[in-house]
C-alpha cells in the first residue's frame, strides 16, 4: 500500500514464477477494487527487492535478473574483504586482530594464544554465525568450542584437526572479544542503517542480541534473542547510567558516519547495512566491530519500514547519485 500511495506499481513474486525464457513474471499485485492480490503476467521490474538468504542468490535465475534489473541487495564480499574497506575507511582501530587461518601454522595459533587467551574461528564466507568456533589453551592442551560442546586436545590431535577439518576451507581467525552480560550469555549490539528520501542515510535501529551462557555467538540464527524495546534498561543494568549512556552515544556515531564511508569501497549501491558491534569487558568496555552484512534482520515497524523501502526504490530508480 506504501508503494500505491507513493505511485509505485509493486507485485510479490518467488523464483517459481519467473519465466527466463519469456523475459517475464507471474507476480501478486494488489487490486484496490477487489481488495486483493491478484496473479498477472508482467515484464521484469526496473528493481528487485530481494530479502531471501539462501543458496538461490547464486542460482542462474538471480544472476539472469541482475543483468536486467537494480537488486537493493548486494554481497559485501568475505569478511577480509569487508576488514579491508573498514579499514580504508578509517575505522581501523574499532576492527578486531584478524589474520587467515590459512596463513597462520600451529605456532602462529599458539603465540596469538599466549597474546590473547581465547580465539575465535569463523568461516570467512558464511553468515548467520554458521561454523564459529572459539579455541582456548590451558596447561598445553587445546580445548575447541563449537556447537555447544567443548573438546580436548593434545598438540598432535590439535595439528590433524587443522589439517583434516579447517585447511580445506578459508577461516578468519581473530581475537575473542569478551562481550558478555552479568548472567555469562554472550551478547552483541546490533546497529540497523537504512537508507531513506534521497538516498540518505537517516534511519537507525538498535538492539541487543543475547546468545545461550553455553554459546560461543549471539547470532539470532543460533539460537540467539533479540532485545529491541529494552536497550536502555539492558545497557543500564550492565553498564550504570554513566556507562550505558557512554556506549549507546558511541554507538550512534558510528551509525551516522561509517555507511557513506563504508559504501566509497563499493561501486554497487547499499541501501541496508547491518552493523554488529561487541564490547570488551576486560578493556574498560571498549567498542568494536565485529561484522557487517547488507540484508540484516530488522526490528522495525513495519509500516516505517516500508517508507524508507519505497523511498529507497525511487533513489535507485533515479540513478541513485550519493547524497551530499
Amino acid at each position: 500500500m506504501c508503494a500505491l500511495a507513493h505511485g509505485i506499481n509493486f507485485f510479490y513474486f518467488n523464483e517459481d514464477m519467473v519465466n527466463l525464457k519469456a523475459k517475464t513474471i507471474k507476480g501478486w499485485f494488489w487490486n484496490v477494487d477487489k481488495c486483493r492480490y491478484v496473479q498477472k503476467e508482467t515484464p521484469y521490474p526496473d528493481i528487485v527487492d530481494f530479502t531471501r538468504r539462501s543458496e538461490l542468490e547464486k542460482t542462474q535465475l538471480i544472476s539472469e535478473l541482475r543483468k536486467h534489473c537494480i537488486f537493493t541487495w548486494h554481497h559485501l564480499g568475505g569478511k577480509s574483504t569487508i576488514y579491508s574497506v573498514l579499514e580504508n575507511a578509517g575505522f581501523l582501530d574499532y576492527l578486531v586482530e584478524s589474520h587467515e587461518f590459512n596463513d597462520c601454522s600451529i605456532d602462529d595459533i599458539y603465540t596469538l594464544l599466549q597474546k590473547h587467551k581465547t580465539l575465535i574461528i569463523k568461516p570467512t564466507d558464511s553468515s548467520l554465525g554458521r561454523g564459529v568456533r572459539k579455541l582456548r589453551y590451558e596447561n598445553e592442551r587445546y580445548y575447541l568450542h563449537y556447537r555447544h560442546e567443548e573438546t580436548e586436545y593434545n598438540r598432535v590431535e590439535f595439528q590433524k584437526y587443522l589439517d583434516d577439518k579447517l585447511r580445506t576451507k578459508k577461516f578468519l581467525i581473530q581475537e575473542y572479544i569478551q562481550s558478555v552480560s552479568n548472567s555469562g550469555s554472550p551478547f552483541d549490539l546490533r546497529v540497523n542503517v537504512r537508507r531513506s528520501k534521497g538516498g540518505k542515510w537517516s534511519s537507525i535501529e538498535m538492539f541487543t542480541r543475547n546468545g545461550h551462557p553455553d554459546g560461543v555467538i549471539s547470532n539470532l540464527a543460533a539460537g540467539g534473542y533479540s532485545v529491541a524495546h529494552g536497550l536502555e534498561y539492558f545497557l543500564r543494568f550492565e553498564f550504570g547510567d554513566d556507562e550505558a549512556k557512554r556506549i549507546h552515544d558511541e554507538a550512534m556515531t558510528i551509525a551516522r558516519t561509517l555507511p557513506a564511508k563504508f559504501q566509497e569501497g563499493y561501486s554497487t549501491p547499499f541501501v541496508h547495512l547491518g552493523i554488529d558491534l561487541v564490547i570488551n569487558r576486560t578493556k574498560n568496555n571498549e567498542i568494536k566491530i565485529l561484522e557487517l552484512n547488507s540484508n540484516p534482520i530488522a526490528c522495525t515497524i513495519e509500516h516505517i519500514a516500508a517508507e524508507d523501502k519505497v523511498w529507497c526504490y525511487k533513489w535507485l530508480a533515479s540513478g541513485a547519485e550519493e547524497p551530499e
